[in-house]
């Protein structure tokens, strides 16, 4: 067991990867499925169609919800949202840009 306290690289973790020593693991695809449950092999035509139909259920209900947005909340989230952001821009573009040319005018 790996003792989370202690921090590893992947070399211990994997001490044959670090040393290119790697083999191929011994098991077969034939011991691979008899290790599986029988029943996981077996087609159900209902339960895939109910997945299929819980699918579209979701994109319905996400796309009614999505036109349920009313525009003004949507424009309060912009503004919220997007003046941070340009008054960011907007102070980068002059401490690196229009502030730099000006310090320079000046003197």
């Amino acid at each position: 067991m790996i003792d989370p306290e202690v921090p590893v690289g992947k070399a211990e973790i994997f001490p044959d990867a670090s040393e290119g020593k790697w083999e191929p693991p011994d098991y077969t695809m034939k011991q691979i499925y008899d290790a599986i449950p029988p029943h996981c092999f077996r087609p159900n035509t209902f339960l895939s169609l109910g997945y299929v139909l819980r699918d579209f259920a979701f994109v319905l209900m996400l796309g009614l919800a999505a036109t349920q947005i009313p525009a003004s909340l949507s424009r309060i989230c912009v503004t919220l949202l997007g003046s941070p952001m340009l008054s960011f821009k907007d102070r980068l573009h002059w401490s690196l840009g229009a502030g730099s040319r000006m310090r320079t005018w000046r003197s």
